[in-house]
């Protein structure tokens, strides 16, 4: 589906191929970034699929980072978003100390 959409020529065993598999994800993570417009919730979607977390979207009141997070009711998904979201703050961090590295909110994002 990306590889069509990108124009890309594509076969299965581009799957086992580092370039190629980066490249599937680079486009996969960015979709969810166009669709959520938030960092942590198109990591969240690139781990437990993008309807999970509209459903969750759905159910959590907060936009609260940090308490989004914590509710995310897979172990799995809710240790990957942590991990990822920690390492682009220290990497922003060391990039520019004077910049805070995510919002405490989720911000807005469409369904």
């Amino acid at each position: 589906q990306h590889a069509a959409r990108e124009g890309w020529s594509f076969t299965p065993e581009h799957l086992y191929e580092p370039e190629w598999n980066v490249r599937f994800g680079i486009v996969e993570i960015a979709t969810h970034l166009e669709r959520f417009e938030s960092i942590p919730l198109a990591i969240a979607a690139y781990n437990a699929g993008a309807s999970r977390v509209e459903r969750w979207l759905e159910e959590q009141p907060t936009r609260e980072l940090d308490l989004f997070v914590e509710r995310i009711p897979f172990d799995e998904t809710r240790r990957y978003v942590r991990r990822v979201v920690g390492h682009i703050a220290r990497y922003r961090y060391l990039h520019d100390q004077s910049v805070f590295a995510l919002p405490p909110q989720l911000g807005s994002h469409s369904h």
